[in-house]
């Protein structure tokens, strides 16, 4: 007997194909498109001085409900570096303190991974010098969105 697809099944289907295709078509135009000043390329060896790290113990912990913000990092590093953004390396990582407010996610600068203070942390993540309550994607797009502008600001500033 032949299996019925229901039709709120081929709904999604539709939508995530479209999806796929936007951003596909995204990926391919973004590159192309002029420059403005904020958006300017930042060299690929500059980005390797930087990166987001994942507390892997709040992963394995499970802190904040188990949410493991590196997928979405992930993802929007190569959006981001096919666009011509700075985009950090995603790695794991010890501890970065603040396990009771965790997932945490801290950018470094260096060959010694200096935590760098970036504008938009808030006073409490300043505090620790990483981001705080990465609970979800949007929280990790945040921290994303908000390094890769400090990377940007600092390649510009030298």
């Amino acid at each position: 007997m032949p299996q019925s697809v229901c039709p709120s099944h081929r709904l999604h289907s539709r939508k995530a194909g479209l999806l796929a295709f936007v951003a596909a078509t995204l990926l391919l135009v973004l590159p192309n498109l002029p420059s403005s000043g904020l958006a300017t390329a930042i060299p690929s060896d500059a980005n390797g001085n930087y990166a987001i790290r994942v507390c892997d113990k709040c992963i394995q912990r499970r802190a904040g409900g188990g949410y493991n913000p590196r997928r979405v990092l992930e993802q929007t590093a190569r959006g981001a570096a096919s666009a011509g953004w700075p985009a950090p390396r995603i790695q794991g990582g010890g501890c970065l303190g603040g396990c009771e407010l965790g997932p945490n996610v801290r950018l470094v600068k260096g060959e010694y991974a200096i935590p760098v203070v970036v504008d938009g942390m808030t006073e409490e993540e300043a505090d620790y010098k990483a981001f705080v309550l990465v609970t979800d994607d949007a929280a990790a797009e945040r921290v994303f969105g908000l390094s890769s502008r400090a990377i940007m600001e600092d390649q510009q500033a030298e």
